[in-house]
């Protein structure tokens, strides 16, 4: 994937983190699901590893 995508990662994965749902595409106002089709993003993309913790992104 590249480098520039690393901050949409963080948006994709957020509902996830936040227990709102327990995958990405499972949160339907999410762009990860346009980017699955254009094929940006593997479908199961999130599902099946950890998500890397950006640096100064996310809260501890």
């Amino acid at each position: 994937m590249p480098a520039s995508l690393f901050p949409c990662d963080y948006i994709h994965y957020n509902p996830v983190r936040h227990g709102y749902c327990k995958m990405p595409q499972d949160w339907p106002y999410s762009t990860i699901h346009r980017l699955m089709k254009l094929g940006v993003y593997p479908r199961d993309w999130g599902t099946t590893e950890q998500i890397e913790k950006p640096q100064g992104f996310w809260d501890d």
